[in-house]
Order: structure tokens, then sequence, then C-alpha cells
């Protein structure tokens, strides 16, 4: 969830004066039906060598190329809110500073 997660993926919504949401699809692929690339977000987007995920060691395999959408069945939809509404005890002091600008 944590790459997936990142702005460039997951747009921003805003849905109030001082709110805005993000989603993220949880999906099952089916086991075999896809190949691993590399993550694909950029230096400008993201520190070289910071870890982005704690379950992942390196950036190798972050992202999963699949041909037939067959092969993936949405199980959830993850939404995080973010802005001066939301609570920081929940999501996290950096959720609360988002602002417009």
């Amino acid at each position: 969830v944590e790459y997936a997660g990142h702005p460039v993926y997951a747009t921003l919504a805003k849905v109030g004066r001082c709110e805005w949401l993000q989603a993220v699809l949880q999906v099952r692929v089916r086991p075999g039906s896809f190949i691993t690339k590399p993550g694909s977000l950029g230096p400008g987007h993201w520190e070289q060598g910071v870890r982005i995920d704690p379950n992942f060691q390196t950036m190798d395999a972050l992202e999963w190329l699949i041909e037939d959408e067959q092969d993936v069945v949405v199980t959830g939809v993850l939404l995080r809110e973010l802005g001066r509404c939301s609570d920081p005890f929940v999501y996290g002091d950096a959720a609360y500073r988002v602002t417009e600008g």
C-alpha cells in the first residue's frame, strides 16, 4: 500500500474545504499470471536508496505486469483521509499537514 499510495499513482481528490481523500484498490492476482518489474517511481518523486515499503528491501519487483484483466479481482477499496480535517492520531502528522497549493 505504501508504494501504491504515493500521489503519483493515487492522486488526491478534494472533498471538502480542508479535506482530501486518496484511494487505492486492494486486489488479488492469479498466481503465475504476472511478471514482476522494478519500481518505476523516478528520482524526482522518491529519493533513491530510501526504502518506500517496509515489506520490500529494494525497488525490485514492486510492480506487477498483468496482461489479462480476468486474472485480477478487486477485494477492497482503501481510503486515506488527508488535510486539516483529518485526525493526526489516526492518519499521522504528515496527512494532517496536507494543504492546498
